[in-house]
């Protein structure tokens, strides 16, 4: 086994306390701080690449074993801090176009919903995502995944729901299967949002056919994501719509996720 290590740390948080607590009722003590931190870890080939495998031993540089004295080590010099890599835990990142001008609107006092009254929101970029070839939503979307890197990010969760037809829904959830393959470091979770929004030009029973007997089969089949969400509020799905959306998702082996109450109070968070 290689092994690497990293001393000198100004200080390493090992969140100890907060799994301890499953993440509930943490405290400023529950991160696990140590000062003057050092972590060895192993390695792993990866094709081209050489990631982090596991954390073999944390501790104060000091307590170093002695069977690690000779690793290669990086040494922080007492000016950097070890953290756990961030998680971000819902994105749409898939995506293609621009909605910097409906930010402007939302700043100058726009409602979320005012904007998709007037054609804008969700299908703006839904019109962008369906023009876009797959290249180009991998290179975009491998642009925003390494920008997350730099951030600290290591854990990211990727919703579609910017196709809302057959095609561009797998379309984009067959991009998360190359990123997997682009950055063997990085941790996906991929979830299927068909019901993001109702498509222009197509019967609102229709579509909520194509979801439960045509694109969550697919998802299923394919192994393209491992959840399922809907967009429950005000214009978008209903609270019987997410439920047979959801009860669909769950007989073919997907975990189930739900937007709720962002906009009014559905009672969707119930749900």
């Amino acid at each position: 086994m290689n092994y690497r290590a990293i001393t000198h740390a100004s200080e390493i948080l090992t969140g100890a306390g907060v799994r301890a607590k499953d993440g509930r009722r943490v405290t400023e003590e529950d991160l696990g701080r140590i000062t003057d931190g050092a972590i060895v870890y192993s390695v792993r080939k990866v094709g081209a690449k050489t990631i982090p495998h596991r954390i073999e031993w944390v501790g104060p540089t000091s307590a170093l074993p002695k069977k690690f004295l000779r690793t290669p080590k990086k040494n922080l010099r007492g000016k950097q801090a070890v953290i756990p890599g961030l998680v971000d835990c819902h994105t749409h990142l898939v995506f293609a176009g621009d909605r910097s001008e409906e930010f402007a609107l939302r700043c100058g006092g726009a409602s979320y919903e005012e904007i998709a009254q007037r054609g804008g929101g969700i299908l703006t970029t839904v019109r962008a995502t369906r023009e876009a070839t797959l290249k180009q939503l991998e290179d975009l979307a491998a642009s925003r995944v390494r920008e997350a890197m730099r951030f600290g990010v290591r854990t990211i969760e990727i919703k579609s729901g910017y196709g809302l037809d057959y095609e561009t829904e797998l379309k984009q959830l067959s991009v998360v299967k190359s990123l997997k393959k682009r950055f063997p470091e990085m941790t996906f979770e991929t979830t299927f949002l068909g019901a993001h929004a109702f498509p222009k030009g197509v019967a609102r029973e229709d579509y909520l056919n194509e979801i439960c007997e045509e694109m969550l089969p697919a998802v299923a089949e394919k192994k393209l994501a491992s959840a399922c969400d809907v967009f429950v509020d005000e214009g978008y799905f209903t609270l019987g719509e997410a439920r047979r959306i959801l009860a669909r998702a769950q007989a073919l082996g997907l975990r189930t996720k739900i937007h709720a109450d962002e906009l009014v109070n559905t009672e969707s968070a119930a749900l």
